[in-house]
């Protein structure tokens, strides 16, 4: 059991720090224009968390137009990736809600927010996700995370 909650809280750091690095910079835009050109930013966070929390591949999910960030986001995805592989945790992101707002054609503001459910030695417990807002960039009609 102390195994599972010292996971639990490198997995709650974790993601704390990639949310902070995540959501750095950027200028909020003043529209909420859902309708915009390039399809649904909510994808683009949904597939980022998916991929984080599964160790898939994340390149291709993170803008490029900051690569200093992108490289912090790879760095801060291969630490989280390299622990659950280690542990044998497992983390089902389906209880986590993705809102759009803030859209224009090239930027928006997702906010996430809901429950991870982690399951680690047998034991699968519910684990509220701290709710922060990711800046996301449409860079080729792909919504990519951004810095």
């Amino acid at each position: 059991m102390k195994r599972y909650n010292s996971l639990l809280g490198i997995i709650s750091l974790l993601t704390a720090v990639l949310v902070l690095t995540a959501c750095g910079g950027g200028t909020p835009s003043n529209t909420n224009n859902p309708s915009s050109s390039g399809g649904d930013p909510s994808v683009g966070a949904k597939a980022f968390f998916d991929a984080l929390y599964s160790g898939g591949a994340v390149d291709n999910l993170v803008c490029t137009t900051d690569t200093t960030t992108a490289a912090a986001l790879k760095s801060s995805m291969e630490s989280m990736r390299d622990t659950l592989t280690a542990s044998g945790a497992t983390i089902d992101t389906s209880g986590l809600t993705y809102a759009v707002s803030n859209q224009t054609a090239d930027t928006a503001d997702v906010s996430v927010s809901g429950n991870l459910k982690l399951t680690a030695a047998g034991t699968t417990t519910d684990s509220p996700f701290p709710a922060a807002t990711i800046k996301m960039r449409n860079e080729g009609g792909t919504w990519k995370v951004c810095g």
